[in-house]
Formats: structure tokens, C-alpha cells, sequence
């Protein structure tokens, strides 16, 4: 599927002010805006403030643009990603070990588990 995505990536931080993204992620993409913060750990809960600051970017996707990415979230060197169709039709958040995809409609999700039936895991619930 030709085209351009939204591309999430984070930086965490013990402070509002966003962190600066690792150097790795900086160089795949250099044009990454700072899009939201958002605290995580509540110092009035924990003691302590722990913040995930997101920064977006477009990317074209044709073909294997996104392998460099992808393959720092397989080998652990990186979280948080997100990327995403422009409208947000869909959502795909690779990890280590797997990944998990919203779809907007519940069709569309249905219709990606038939397709990819080999893909899921085999407990009863999904997980």
C-alpha cells in the first residue's frame, strides 16, 4: 500500500519539557515534530514524575522505508512507536515479539485476523 504514514516515536523524561529523542530515532526522522507530553507517573502517586514525550512524522511508505525502525523495536533498542494511517484508520504498534493493530471498524479488524489467521497467538483470548 503506496503512500505516506504518521510515524510516532518517544522520548521519556522526569520532567514537562520534552526530552530530546535518542540519536538513532533523530536520524530516521530528522523532521519529527514534538507533538504531546504525557505523564505517566504521578508524583502525588509514586513520588516522583515520569513523562513519554511524543513526537510525530510523516514517512513515505512503498516499500521497506520503515525496516530501520522496525528492526530497533525487534532487537529492543527502542518502544513506544506508533505508526499509522494520515486519516487514523488504522494503528499499528510493533514490539518486541509481536505487534497490535486498531482498526477503526470492527470489519476491518476481523477481516485482518482472517487474513492473517497464522499471525495470531492460539490462547483464547488473543493474547
Amino acid at each position: 500500500m503506496p503512500g505516506e504514514v504518521l510515524v510516532v516515536t518517544t522520548a521519556w523524561s522526569d520532567s514537562r519539557e520534552p526530552a530530546e529523542r535518542e540519536p538513532r530515532l533523530a536520524r530516521l526522522f530528522p523532521d519529527a515534530v514534538h507533538w504531546m507530553s504525557v505523564l505517566l507517573e504521578n508524583p502525588d502517586d509514586t513520588g516522583w514524575e515520569s513523562w513519554w514525550h511524543l513526537y510525530v512524522a510523516m514517512s513515505p511508505w512503498q516499500g521497506r522505508e520503515l525496516d530501520p525502525l522496525l528492526r530497533l523495536v525487534a532487537d529492543e533498542e527502542t518502544t513506544g512507536v506508533i505508526i499509522a494511517a494520515p486519516d487514523l484508520a488504522w494503528l499499528y504498534h510493533p514490539y518486541d515479539g509481536g505487534a497490535d493493530v486498531i482498526a477503526r471498524y470492527k470489519g476491518e479488524r476481523d477481516r485482518l485476523a482472517r487474513r492473517h489467521s497464522d499471525w495470531l497467538p492460539t490462547n483464547p483470548y488473543g493474547l
